[in-house]
């Protein structure tokens, strides 16, 4: 059964049956998933991807590259100017990163390895400002000694601490 599901064509038409048999319930969910992407998403991205242009646009990338350029090549192994698309990733999440290093790319900031970089590695996500002020980075595995290594020589010795998503995912745990 999985086999046969595996097949595009066995799932085209599936939906497409799905969708003749109840075509209420297919429209009532595309009006939900559209009202949370223009009540929610968009709002919530919007100021970010405003920012990243401003940041782009006015010369701000540029400035901040020559500032942080001794930061991003031992951390990210990108050029400085690249620090504008991984600190608003990191603020406004992926979208807006990738955005970001799209707009580098174009107005010729950065190369195009290095924007590749930046929309395949490096640290894309982070949380941070949690309990006692602790961050979270996801960082690619290949890309693990080098981050914590560049993040110890900036935040002192035994700073950094590696911590691994198990493989098994949520379980329960009996005594």
């Amino acid at each position: 059964m999985l086999r046969l599901l595996r097949q595009k064509k066995v799932r085209d038409a599936l939906a497409a049956s799905a969708l003749v048999i109840s075509p209420g319930e297919a429209i009532n969910g595309a009006k939900d998933g559209l009202a949370l992407c223009f009540n929610v998403i968009v709002p919530s991205l919007f100021p970010f991807f405003v920012l990243s242009s401003l940041v782009v646009d006015l010369g701000l990338a540029a400035y901040l590259g020559r500032a942080m350029e001794g930061l991003m090549r031992p951390l990210f192994r990108v050029s400085g100017s690249c620090a504008a698309a991984v600190a608003l990733g990191f603020i406004g999440g992926y979208p807006v990163g990738a955005r970001t290093a799209l707009q580098l790319y174009q107005q010729g900031l950065c190369s195009k390895p290095e924007a590749e970089r930046l929309l395949d590695g490096g640290a894309v996500r982070v949380h941070g400002g949690g309990f006692a002020g602790t961050i979270q980075a996801w960082v690619p595995l290949g890309d693990l000694e080098a981050f914590k290594n560049g993040m110890e020589a900036l935040l002192g010795q035994g700073k950094c601490h590696v911590l691994r998503i198990r493989p098994v995912g949520g379980c329960v745990v009996a005594e």
